[in-house]
């Protein structure tokens, strides 16, 4: 199962996206729900910078995977097995990860 989970961390090749992709995975993964305020709550917090262009863009991608999905204004993951085995990882530690590789 483990393998078959590996491919979301690479849905786009370009790497800014892609790393835009995990921050949001990474950022909402311990939560049930969660809104594009929560995002850009946790981006701008961390000094990130995106274009409303690039969010959207990125939560299209991450639903087009079935990844998330949509429900009026707040999102959801698909499958709950994804969920449970990224909460079972260090996420605090892979989000920090993501921020420090970001290009500054």
């Amino acid at each position: 199962v483990q393998g078959a989970l590996v491919g979301w961390r690479r849905l786009s090749s370009d790497e800014d996206a892609a790393r835009l992709d995990r921050i949001i995975v990474c950022a909402t993964i311990t939560q049930n729900e969660f809104s594009l305020t929560d995002i850009m709550t946790v981006l701008d917090q961390h000094h990130y910078v995106y274009t409303t262009e690039q969010l959207n863009q990125s939560l299209a991608r991450l639903e087009l995977a079935f990844i998330i999905q949509r429900q009026n204004l707040c999102y959801n993951y698909s499958v709950p097995l994804f969920q449970e085995i990224l909460r079972e990882q260090d996420i605090k530690a892979l989000l920090t990860q993501e921020f420090k590789t970001t290009p500054q």
